[in-house]
């Protein structure tokens, strides 16, 4: 009886911190877990930052739940184009990361995202964009710098998008 109980204990404290891994909603790796894992970046490994473009606006027009619903099939989106060269995070409310191992093409795996996306809204009734930036961790780097990099290059892309959508 005590062994059974033993593995009983054992088995729901391994399965209670692996769940801990996992963004609840999404299924991807959460925020705790990507805090974690980027302070171990190495030399040649690339962080992407994701964020979807003005998802307030799908909240408001389309209630929470439907925003819930686009969240998960955007987070089984990045990591159907990432997920084989890297691992995927959801680490803020519409945004995602992803730490790319050092022999990622990144330029064909956001452009395979980016299709992917829009392959994604000719399914939903609503218009969702996602906009990235990335950036490779090099020598003399600390991870915040590169966090950094990548945080501001997806703002950049994310105010280039905003001002060709004016244009047209």
């Amino acid at each position: 009886r005590i062994s059974a109980t033993l593995c009983l204990c054992l088995y729901y404290t391994y399965n209670t911190s692996l769940t801990d891994l996992f963004d609840k909603l999404t299924g991807i790796l959460n925020q705790s877990t990507y805090l974690k894992r980027i302070e171990e970046l190495k030399v040649g490994q690339t962080v992407v930052i994701l964020d979807i473009d003005d998802f307030k606006i799908t909240n408001d027009n389309f209630g929470h739940q439907y925003g819930d619903n686009c969240l998960k099939v955007i987070a089984k989106t990045i990591k159907s184009a990432f997920g084989k060269h890297g691992q995927c995070y959801r680490i803020g409310g519409d945004e995602f990361a992803v730490i790319l191992k050092n022999n990622a093409k990144i330029d064909s795996l956001i452009a395979q995202c980016e299709k992917n996306i829009a392959d994604t809204q000719k399914k939903f009734d609503c218009p969702v964009s996602v906009s990235s930036g990335y950036c490779k961790y090099e020598h003399n780097d600390s991870y915040e710098t590169v966090v950094q990099r990548a945080d501001s290059n997806m703002y950049n892309a994310k105010k280039q998008r905003k001002a060709l959508n004016s244009i047209k």
